[in-house]
């Protein structure tokens, strides 16, 4: 493995988990606190020091550590020790794929910023990102409303992510496809089991459903792969379809080209490199605060109407999307002949 693809390996795996899965939650109650007219999280203090609330991710660990850690009769041992690390670790390496800059040239190293540039990385998402993980967290344990959380969830994972065929990132989707752009973050969003879309863990209903019995860090484990995917689900649209690290009408050659004669070329590289991850870092913010409102805004669909959602608007629009896309391919291809 190249140094440069180590140290961009090392920098998303501490933007994750250092950064991004402890601020989610001071995000969630931030802004459920802002729409809801509340203060939010302010108790916590260091020294008297509350930071607007930033000690309470800290607060949170400590108190999931020191909790008592069960197992309920009849469980896998095995099993219900390893199924947290399974729901958290694919949540993680999703980001292996998804770029968030291009490649560029620092004093003599090559920098490329994606840890795996697949051809099929889509798909390497998809298969890591679902069913693959919920199948044993609910289906081997000995414990009824596991069990329906399991079967809740696999009913409805499946619609609305079946139009991709071809993609190249980034992209600007949103441009030539706004529909699959609303169609796919209601699916992935849907897929992470979030309010509205909750029915898999709905406490009214089932108990907490497929991680009814886990506490302490085990529990800690299946929240952090949860506020993850968040950040997951954001950084696959903005770069499928809001031009991942690029902005309108400014490509990073020609910003590059601007830059060198004033700054050389390492220096205008280094400035270009850092504008793509602050621009992509951006946009995925607003996603994330995009998903946080949907989230507080909508109460829970129940099951039959996620049911209707997936199978009876999203998969027949995304079968009809596929339709009139390949007919507008072959239209373009017979005006212009290319």
């Amino acid at each position: 493995m190249a140094t440069s693809t180590v140290f961009v390996a090392l920098f998303i795996f501490a933007l994750v988990v250092l950064v991004f899965a402890p601020i989610m939650t001071w995000v969630e109650r931030k802004q459920s606190a802002l729409m809801q007219d509340r203060i939010g999280a302010n108790r916590a203090s260091i020294g008297g020091i509350k930071a607007l609330g930033l000690i309470h991710p800290l607060a949170d660990v400590i108190k999931m550590i020191t909790k008592e850690d069960t197992m309920p009769t009849g469980a896998h041992p095995f099993i219900h020790l390893v199924s947290p690390f399974i729901a958290v670790t694919p949540a993680m390496i999703s980001f292996a794929v998804i770029p968030y800059g291009g490649t560029y040239d620092l004093w003599g190293a090559h920098f490329s910023l994606v840890v795996a540039d697949l051809d099929y990385g889509v798909l390497y998402l998809f298969m890591i990102f679902g069913t693959l993980r919920l199948t044993e967290m609910g289906m081997l344990q000995q414990e009824t409303f596991r069990v329906f959380g399991f079967m809740e969830y696999l009913g409805w994972v499946e619609p609305g992510t079946r139009w991709i065929d071809w993609i190249t990132l980034p992209m600007w989707g949103i441009v030539l496809q706004p529909l699959p752009f609303f169609m796919f973050l209601t699916a992935m969003m849907a897929e992470n089991k979030r309010a509205p879309f909750d029915t898999p863990e709905g406490e009214s209903e089932i108990v907490a459903g497929y991680f009814i019995e886990y506490s302490g860090m085990k529990f800690g484990l299946y929240m952090m792969g949860e506020w993850i995917e968040v950040v997951i689900i954001s950084a696959l649209l903005t770069a499928m379809f809001l031009g991942g690290w690029t902005l309108p009408w400014l490509p990073e050659e020609r910003l590059i080209a601007f830059l060198s004669p004033s700054f050389g070329a390492n220096i205008a590289n280094l400035l270009a490199m850092l504008l793509a991850v602050g621009v992509f870092l951006g946009k995925v913010i607003v996603l994330i605060f995009f998903q946080m409102l949907v989230r507080w805004s909508m109460p829970r669909f129940r099951y039959d109407q996620v049911m209707n959602l997936g199978w009876k608007i999203l998969l027949p629009l995304s079968l009809a999307n596929i339709v009139l896309t390949a007919v507008g391919i072959l239209v373009v291809k017979g005006v212009t002949g290319r």
